[in-house]
């Protein structure tokens, strides 16, 4: 059985969501999903995101 992954980098994250990297970085700011550094790479909890589109609030400007 593989792990199960519970962060995404940047890339991974746009990918889950099928946004681009600007409209994403907006996204999260807006919804107060703080990433998380590690050394020069952003990584976000996939827990954060999916509970923003639950909400249905995430990606809404």
């Amino acid at each position: 059985m593989m792990p199960v992954k519970k962060w995404l980098d940047l890339h991974e994250a746009c990918a889950f969501v099928n946004m681009s990297e600007g409209i994403f970085k907006k996204a999260t700011i807006k919804d107060r999903i703080v990433p998380s550094a590690l050394g020069t790479k952003l990584f976000y909890k996939i827990e954060e995101i999916e509970e923003a589109l639950e909400r249905n609030v995430l990606f809404k400007f």
